[in-house]
């Protein structure tokens, strides 16, 4: 298997955080005028999660599903009534808020694929949320149970709790995105350092003087010399001699650059589970109006961002007394358009579900004033009223 996987891949490669990445040169030494795919070897290895939160998309991509998630409130249910919301819900890390709670427990899931939670008091009356870096996981090898290890020190039992974003069969460790799809993760990075390379780099000639008259060696040197030292001090420059200047400058689009950035842009949009359109680019073919929006939003939270509600929610319900469950009020992203939304609001008034004074007091306000009805005796014609306006008895 190793001969195959070194014929097929390449050599394996030990990279550490701070190595060189890795950019294609053509015969001259020269970064390579084409945005070239990294070596089959290089994107064997894992990114480390740290290294892949560099990536504005990458680091853009969590920043959404945190964002919308801990927008949304946490809310306690036992048996279908709402409860009043408790001090461990409500704000799960002394002195931070609950949207801080969520938003690292997300960044780990997303990142690590685990989070790990440290909990203090019996009950549990506030929680850490730990480094995944810090945090080892083992099983002891006689009872076959599993041990957190944080920083080096074997932790009492039950006082780390751990969440997975998917699980796997015999592993300790849950399965992320990084983890999932290092190699497109991977591409994206070398990417990035590519762009950094090709238009910060010394290798490459900035412009090209030429002259009408014949120079030598030494007479190109101090010409050069020269006129570097002249334009660092003065914006204009008159070339004596035939001599002229010409600007070498390659467009992003002439690299092919700005394809394979959207290419990569869709990829870890993929990876995460972002529709397009979040991260500023589209795929040809579609088209985003209000109505397939909200769907979007819809298939958004069901696809993506229920992974990561469905394990905050049980650990929080883990925390409570039996029978009182955590769940998120998903209605903020679940909004509809308004005609939508009225056209089921009249439906269900006209099939007795529901009253405008009930309508209104969701929303906070006071029933609308009673009409006022006239009775069947104020409404019937009094025979003798001509008579009487007329002075007739």
């Amino acid at each position: 298997m190793g001969a195959w996987k070194t014929f097929w891949l390449g050599p394996e490669v030990n990279q550490t955080s701070n190595q060189v990445p890795e950019t294609r040169v053509d015969e001259d030494g020269n970064p390579s005028p084409f945005i070239l795919p990294p070596s089959p070897g290089s994107l064997w290895q894992e990114i480390q999660p740290k290294e892949a939160r560099r990536i504005g998309t990458v680091y853009r991509s969590i920043n959404i599903i945190s964002t919308i998630i801990s927008q949304m409130d946490l809310q306690v249910f036992r048996d279908g009534k709402l409860l009043k919301t408790p001090p461990i819900v409500a704000n799960p890390i002394d002195e931070e808020s609950q949207t801080s709670f969520v938003q690292q427990i997300v960044h780990s899931l997303a990142l690590w694929g685990n989070a790990y939670v440290k909990v203090y008091g019996d009950p549990v009356s506030s929680v850490e949320v730990l480094d995944p870096d810090t945090v080892v996981v083992s099983r002891d090898e006689l009872t076959g149970k599993v041990q957190y290890w944080l920083n080096g020190k074997l932790q009492p039992k039950g006082k780390i709790r751990h969440l997975k974003f998917e699980r796997m069969p015999g592993a300790l460790l849950g399965h992320g995105p990084l983890q999932g799809c290092a190699g497109e993760l991977k591409a994206a990075q070398q990417l990035d350092a590519f762009q950094q390379t090709w238009f910060n780099t010394d290798g490459i000639p900035k412009g090209i003087l030429t002259s009408t008259t014949n120079v030598n060696a030494a007479q190109q040197k101090q010409l050069i010399e020269a006129f570097e030292a002249f334009i660092k001090d003065h914006k204009n420059v008159l070339l004596p001699l035939g001599i002229k200047y010409e600007t070498l400058a390659v467009k992003p689009i002439e690299l092919q650059y700005v394809d394979v950035a959207e290419a990569n842009i869709r990829n870890i949009a993929r990876i995460f589970g972002i529709p397009a359109a979040n991260l500023l680019t589209a795929i040809e073919g579609t088209s985003m109006t209000y109505t397939n929006y909200v769907e979007s939003n819809m298939q958004f939270m069901q696809n993506t961002l229920s992974r990561y509600m469905n394990e905050i929610e049980d650990f929080l319900s883990s925390l409570l007394p039996r029978g009182q469950k955590v769940q998120f009020n998903e209605e903020m992203l679940l909004r509809m358009s308004p005609e939508k939304a009225w056209t089921i609001i009249k439906t269900k008034v006209d099939i007795g579900y529901t009253s405008g004074d009930e309508l209104r007091a969701e929303e906070g306000k006071k029933p609308l004033p009673k009409p006022v009805v006239k009775s069947e005796t104020q409404n019937q014609t009094n025979p003798n009223k001509d008579n009487q306006e007329n002075g007739n008895t």
